[in-house]
């Protein structure tokens, strides 16, 4: 029997897996292309500013442009005839006075039916507000000459089957970044259409405070601990050059200079969510200068005790 030291196999291993990657590698847009869409980005109203208006919504996106947002980030979820809308939940429960069921149990005809301003917080300054659909976003948020920020969740082919015919018929690839936790959904699109930009959300213990909300055992926690350090080392190891992303979108909690500097010099672009205290917004804006998220768009604003 052939005996291969250790070290020995790691390499072969590790020279097989960089020949893996490097060939499903897809190239990342132009970098003045990535520019010019950062370029005047600097505040992006988070759910198109979920403080100042419905979370998600026309309303919430014009609002966000009166307010002086530059850019709004929206999360794009499915209806059960496969229709792309807004939604950040999986369920209706929260925003809407509909059923606390999956997005995707209710038809698009159903789900505009719902109201998302019963909360009493809405109800005096808006009327009745629609559950709006991806390309209605789009379509309002290029007309108000706002960049976009799309958060993806949910299925990779499913969302590269519902994007990828908008940005060909609207021409959006200087108006909008498809960004995900999941590095498999920026990889589907951007597999399909390499001038798309795409970003990578992260925040260092996303799996931990995910399986804490459900009280699990300490073996599940530490499974989830592992995790989580397996997704730091895959982002600064593959997963930003794989994809071909321009973009990292970290959690405000590890935000530094240090690590903007770091992505800085592999020629990425980093934003930052969700920055909602006054004291914040003047930390991301004046001294590490990066485009920041937030939930009430104007600066004087602080609802960071909300």
């Amino acid at each position: 029997m052939l005996f291969l030291p250790n070290s020995l196999i790691l390499l072969a291993s590790s020279v097989v897996a960089i020949g893996i990657l490097t060939y499903l590698k897809i190239p990342s847009v132009p970098l003045d292309h990535t520019h010019r869409f950062i370029r005047d980005l600097d505040i992006i109203g988070h759910r198109a500013g979920g403080y100042d208006a419905p979370e998600n919504t026309l309303e919430a996106i014009r609002l966000a442009k009166r307010n002086g947002a530059s850019g709004i980030e929206i999360d794009l979820a499915f209806s059960k005839d496969q229709i792309g809308i807004l939604m950040h939940d999986e369920t209706l429960g929260r925003t809407t006075n509909g059923p606390d069921v999956p997005t995707d149990q209710l038809t698009l005809e159903q789900l505009k039916a719902l109201n998302i301003t019963f909360e009493d917080t809405y109800k005096e300054n808006f009327d009745a507000v629609q559950i709006p659909t991806i390309e209605e976003a789009l379509v309002e948020a290029k007309k108000l000459k706002l960049k976009v920020i799309l958060d993806v969740k949910g299925d990779a082919t499913k969302t590269a089957d519902s994007l990828i015919p908008l940005f060909e018929k609207y021409n959006l690839y200087q108006d909008v970044a498809v960004t995900s936790f999941n590095p498999l959904v920026v990889y589907k699109v951007r597999r399909r259409n390499p001038n798309i930009i795409g970003g990578i959300i992260y925040y260092n213990s996303f799996i931990t405070d995910l399986c804490r909300r459900h009280r699990n055992t300490t073996l599940i926690m530490n499974l989830a601990a592992a995790v989580d350090a397996f997704a730091r080392w895959s982002l600064y190891s593959w997963i930003v050059p794989v994809t071909g992303s321009s973009i990292v979108s970290l959690h405000k909690d590890i935000i530094c200079r240090d690590e903007v500097q770091y992505w800085t010099r592999k020629n990425i672009h980093v934003m930052t969510w969700t920055v909602n205290s006054k004291i914040q917004k003047h930390y991301m804006s004046q001294y590490l200068k990066i485009p920041y998220m937030t939930d009430c768009v104007r600066q004087e604003d602080d609802c960071s005790k909300k």
